[in-house]
């Protein structure tokens, strides 16, 4: 009886870890799953960015405030730039998609970080506000690697 009851036992504990990750993108999806999650941690992080300057330039938000969310926005955007640069594409299309959107993430942290530095009163050449809506666009226009 306790033989039986720990193959049951056994068999539910497998079923489960089999359906967990079975649900996780990572597994389940591979290469192009896990690059459509970093696309997406890329476009709310620049998306973040946007919102938090607006707040800032319209003086509903304050500069610490600001500077506190766009460092975490960039923090955000570079941990998936890593994540991106780390993963091994088996196809072409996969290694496009790879490079295309490691560009655009590469972007999108440079324009937090200007954003960052204008909050904090350090003088830029661009305009970052720009720059972000710009970075989002491109999020926007690809839905997707």
């Amino acid at each position: 009886m306790r033989y039986v009851r720990r193959i049951v036992v056994a068999l539910v504990v497998a079923a489960c870890l089999g359906l967990l990750l079975r649900a996780c993108p990572s597994v389940r999806d591979g290469v192009p799953g896990q690059l459509v999650q970093a696309h997406r941690e890329g476009e709310s992080a620049a998306r973040t960015g946007v919102l938090v300057l607006e707040l800032w330039r319209d003086h509903r938000a304050s500069g610490a405030l600001v500077a506190v969310q766009l460092d975490d926005a960039g923090e955000q955007v570079t941990t998936a730039l890593g994540d991106v640069a780390a993963l091994a594409p088996d196809t072409a299309a996969d290694t496009a998609r790879q490079q295309t959107l490691m560009a655009t993430l590469a972007e999108a942290a440079a324009a937090l970080d200007a954003a960052g530095a204008v909050v904090r009163g350090v003088p830029v050449s661009e305009d970052v506000g720009d720059e972000l809506n710009r970075v989002v666009g491109e999020f926007t226009d690809r839905r997707g690697p």
